[in-house]
């Protein structure tokens, strides 16, 4: 079971079953003009099996670029999301995305995953340039339009050096809800 970070919006998003898809920068991102070449399934060398890969065949071997995925369809994630524990019953805790109007949160990515509520199954993955989101991907994503995707989009990732405009490759999760057990 892997952590994932989401902001309250998003938590709350998740909270009422509109968000079914997330997506990530790939890091690092591979060279500007090298062309997705697929995920490696054999290799001689099995450290990059699983990996994605982009790959020239115009460029001299040994060039190829790998990236390992964050996560894979059949993970289970745990959501961190901003937390506190509550004052009187410190074995209980409280979320933001259920009342913003108490006092002393704390980040999401301090939260340990015994205070985790929600988990979720990864059922699709795969890679694309963010530009490629649809309307109909962006309210999965858990927002009203695309436009609104792109906004919050750039809010998290611009300054991390992935604007929307540069057209950055992402991974693309399609999850639902589930049990920690499962």
């Amino acid at each position: 079971m892997k952590p994932i970070l989401f902001n309250t919006a998003m938590t709350k998003a998740l909270l009422d079953n509109r968000k079914t898809q997330t997506r990530r920068p790939v890091k690092p991102q591979p060279p500007e003009d090298m062309p997705f070449f697929g995920w490696l399934t054999s290799s001689t060398d099995g450290k990059h099996i699983g990996d994605a890969c982009w790959d020239d065949p115009y460029l001299p071997s040994g060039t190829r670029h790998y990236v390992k995925p964050p996560c894979a369809i059949g993970d289970v994630l745990w959501v961190r999301e901003t937390w506190k524990q509550d004052d009187m019953e410190p074995w209980n805790f409280l979320y933001k995305a259920d009342d913003a109007n108490i006092k002393g949160w704390r980040p999401s990515l301090h939260m340990p995953r015994a205070a985790a509520r929600l988990f979720l199954l990864v059922t699709a993955a795969k890679i694309e340039r963010i530009q490629s989101i649809t309307e109909a991907d962006a309210i999965a994503e858990g927002f009203n339009s695309r436009a609104e995707f792109i906004k919050a989009w750039d809010a998290i990732y611009a300054k991390r050096g992935y604007p929307f405009e540069d057209n950055p490759w992402d991974w693309a999760y399609t999850i639902e809800k589930t049990e920690a057990g499962e």
